[in-house]
């Protein structure tokens, strides 16, 4: 009977899930793993604040805003597949991960490009510039 009985149970793990989940379910699973990660600050402040996005029925899109986000929620897809295909029961989930289009743009190099973004969110900073006659180099 032992035999049998874990034949059964094979057969059950590699069955291949295909349960629907709502946005909300998705959601609420990806908040349970972030706060379940105890070592990985990173990734779990990343999880927190850049919540997935639905797309289609097993397809889900999470945009960062940079790219060290971006890879770490790389580095760990498949724990994090793994862990939501097991919770929402469906075992052709797929996360897709990019960097907001905001904020690539806006990302400073050279002392004048950062000075640029700076002014864009405080005109006080240009106004500052001018009357004291500073200059970047």
């Amino acid at each position: 009977m032992d035999k049998i009985s874990d034949d059964i149970s094979n057969k059950k793990e590699d069955k291949i899930l295909t349960e629907s989940f709502t946005p909300l379910q998705l959601l609420n699973e990806w908040k349970a793993y972030a706060q379940s990660l105890l070592e990985e600050h990173h990734l779990k402040n990343t999880m927190l604040n850049c919540l997935p996005d639905l797309r289609d029925r097993d397809t889900f899109e999470v945009v960062v805003n940079n790219p060290v986000q971006e890879q770490r929620l790389l580095d760990n897809y498949e724990n994090i597949l793994s862990i939501l295909r097991i919770k929402l029961r469906n075992s052709n989930i797929k996360m897709k991960v990019r960097v907001s289009i905001e904020n690539e743009k806006k990302l400073g190099f050279t002392s004048l490009e950062k000075f640029n973004l700076m002014t864009e969110q405080n005109d006080t900073l240009k106004r500052l510039k001018d009357e004291f006659g500073l200059e970047l180099l």
